[in-house]
C-alpha cells in the first residue's frame, strides 16, 4: 500500500511544472501594438539590448491587454552610475511621473556599481519602484498608496558591459520576467503590496522561463528544472514554510521557491483564475481570505501541500521529471485559449520607438515604417 501511494504522488507531482508551463503558453490576454523605447549606454551591445527587449516584448504582447496604444515602455540599459543618472533624466523628460521613481531606481544603481561583485546585471521595474524609506508611496499601517500611474512603464537593467555579455543567454528570460511585473501592476496597482512575494516573484520567474522554453523537451534536458538562484542545501532538504515569503523582504530564495509554489498553485487551477485573484486583491481585504475564495482551498491546506511537493521535488522529483516524455502542449480541451488570433506580426519603427503590430493585415501607425 505505501508503494502504491508513492507511485500516485510521483504521477501527480511530476505533472505540476508541465501543467503550469502549458497554462502559460495556452492562455493569453494579448496586445497587438506594444511600443518600446530603448535608452542605453554606448558600450552595451545591440545584441544584448535586442535579446532583453525581445523577452519584454514577448510578455507585453502576450499578456498586455490592459495597456493602451498610447503606452510606451522605456528600457534603460546603463553600464555605469553616471549613465544611470543621465538615462533616468532622459526618461523623465518623456514619461510623466517617472521622476517619482528616480530615488529608488538610482539607489539600486549606486548599490550595484559600488559593489565589488557586479558580475550579473541587476534589473527592476516601475511596478513598485517609487517605494523607499521616506517615500510618500507604499504601505503604511495597513493603508496602501500605490505608485503614480505611468503611461506605460520602465524597466531598468544595470550592468557592466562584461556582465551583459557574460549573461547574454539569460537576458531574454530576464526581460520577460521584468515585463510581467508591469503587467501585474496594470492588473492591480496594489498587487506588489498585497500579494505574497512567493506568488509575485514565482509567477514572474515562471513567465520568464516559459518565454525562453516553449519546447516541452526543455523538461527532459533540465532547462525548466533549475530554479534560479540555486537553493542552498538546507533549503532543499527541509520542507519549506511559505509564510517566510509572504512579505516583500527580498529573500534570496524568493525566485526558486516561488517558481515551485506558484506552479503548484497553477497546476491546481488555471491562469484565468490566477489572474482573477491577482486583479481582485485590494487592501484591506486579507489576501488569504481572497485566496480561499478564489481557489477553493485554504492557505494552510496549500502550504502543507507545498511542503510535501517541495520534499518530493528535491528528493527524487527532478530525476523523475527528466525521465518523462511530455507532449508539446496539453490538448486544447484541457486548457483555455485566447479568443484573439494573431496571423501576421510586423515590427514598426519611428526613430528610437518600436511597435509590434499583429493581425490578419497589420499596418504600421501613422509616422512609423516597417522595420527592414
Amino acid at each position: 500500500m505505501p508503494a502504491a501511494h508513492a507511485d500516485s504522488k510521483d504521477d501527480e507531482y511530476s505533472q505540476v511544472l508541465y501543467k503550469a508551463w502549458s497554462n502559460y503558453l495556452a492562455y493569453s490576454t494579448p496586445n497587438n501594438s506594444i511600443s518600446i523605447k530603448v535608452h542605453a549606454s554606448s558600450n552595451v551591445s545591440q545584441a544584448a539590448i535586442k535579446s532583453f527587449s525581445d523577452g519584454a516584448n514577448w510578455t507585453l504582447s502576450r499578456f498586455g491587454a490592459k495597456f493602451s496604444s498610447t503606452d510606451t515602455f522605456h528600457l534603460i540599459f546603463a553600464s555605469s552610475y553616471a549613465d544611470a543618472q543621465k538615462l533616468s533624466l532622459e526618461v523623465n523628460s518623456e514619461l510623466p511621473n517617472y521622476d517619482t521613481y528616480n530615488t529608488r531606481h538610482l539607489s539600486v544603481a549606486k548599490s550595484y556599481f559600488d559593489s565589488p561583485d557586479n558580475s550579473t546585471p541587476a534589473g527592476g521595474t516601475s511596478s513598485r519602484g517609487c517605494n523607499y524609506d521616506g517615500s510618500p508611496y507604499g504601505s503604511f499601517q495597513g493603508v496602501i498608496k500605490p505608485c503614480p500611474a505611468l503611461t506605460g512603464g520602465t524597466i531598468y537593467v544595470f550592468g557592466t558591459s562584461n556582465a551583459f555579455e557574460n549573461n547574454f543567454s539569460n537576458l531574454f528570460t530576464i526581460g520577460a520576467h521584468e515585463a510581467f511585473h508591469l503587467v501585474l501592476s496594470k492588473m492591480n496597482p496594489n498587487s506588489h503590496y498585497d500579494v505574497p512575494e512567493w506568488i509575485i516573484e514565482g509567477v514572474c520567474q515562471s513567465i520568464g522561463l516559459t518565454a525562453a522554453s516553449t519546447d516541452s523537451n526543455k523538461f527532459k534536458d533540465g532547462t525548466m528544472l533549475n530554479p534560479s538562484p540555486s537553493l542552498d542545501p538546507s533549503t532543499q532538504s527541509n520542507p519549506y514554510d511559505l509564510t517566510l515569503l509572504e512579505n516583500q523582504q527580498g529573500k534570496p530564495e524568493r525566485f526558486a521557491i516561488g517558481i515551485l509554489a506558484s506552479d503548484l498553485l497553477l497546476s491546481r487551477s488555471d491562469l484565468q483564475t490566477l489572474f482573477k485573484f491577482l486583479s481582485s486583491m485590494n487592501n484591506p481585504n486579507a489576501w488569504d481570505v481572497e485566496f480561499e475564495k478564489t481557489f477553493g482551498f485554504s492557505k494552510s491546506i496549500f502550504y502543507q501541500d507545498f511542503k510535501n511537493f517541495h520534499s518530493w521535488y528535491f528528493s527524487k522529483g527532478m530525476k523523475i521529471i527528466r525521465g518523462k516524455q511530455f507532449p508539446s502542449l496539453l490538448s486544447s480541451s484541457s486548457t483555455t485559449k485566447s479568443t484573439t488570433k494573431e496571423n501576421v506580426k510586423i515590427i514598426c519603427v519611428k526613430g528610437k520607438l518600436t511597435k509590434t503590430v499583429s493581425g490578419a493585415n497589420p499596418k504600421c501607425p501613422s509616422g512609423y515604417k516597417v522595420k527592414a
